[in-house]
């Protein structure tokens, strides 16, 4: 717990972490069945991962790069106030809040980096992504967030966690960006 309260000045959160420990994800696909979604980040049908330890993995080597994103870093709000954070929209989603939709579909999800006031240097991550068609109270999203550095290190990791929907409950289907 020490550790972790260390690193909120560094991050720039408001001090709402609270370790609740690590979750996995199993999601519904679009054709009904279940499992782990685990694939690179290109192309227009590009999945997030649904299982915290290889969602870690994933954002250390940037495979959501190709998603549509922010162009230019902007302030943050909520635990994400750092000096800059750029959003990438994992395409579904993109495309639901093109739409304007209310609900979001299953594997919707972003990824926030998040950067320190220097706009150059990466502090860590902050991403969700919707595991079944109905959000359940928040509790069907997996919520993460990770610190960067020499070893990537998740800070917190599961479904439904209490401090992410809290926030987000104020969103469409629990999610507060806007369309890029």
């Amino acid at each position: 717990m020490r550790r972790l309260l260390a690193w909120l000045p560094l991050l720039g959160l408001v001090g709402c972490l609270m370790p609740t420990g690590f979750g996995t994800g199993v999601a519904n696909d679009d054709n009904g069945t279940s499992g782990p979604i685990i694939t690179a980040a290109t192309g227009k049908n590009a999945s997030l991962p649904t299982r915290a330890d290889e969602f870690l993995t994933f954002l250390k080597e940037r495979q959501y790069s190709a998603y549509p994103h922010d162009e230019a870093l902007h302030v943050g709000s909520g635990p994400h106030g750092v000096a800059g954070v750029r959003r990438f929209y994992q395409p579904k989603l993109a495309a639901s809040l093109q739409q304007q939709s209310l609900e979001h579909p299953v594997g919707a999800g972003a990824v926030l980096e998040l950067f320190a006031a220097n706009g150059t240097t990466r502090l860590g991550w902050a991403a969700s992504v919707k595991l079944d068609s109905l959000s359940d109270g928040g509790s069907n999203w997996l919520w993460l967030e990770a610190l960067d550095g020499a070893e990537a290190t998740l800070v917190e990791a599961g479904e439904g966690l209490g401090l992410c929907t809290n926030c987000h409950a104020s969103g469409d289907d629990y999610v507060l960006g806007t369309a890029l």
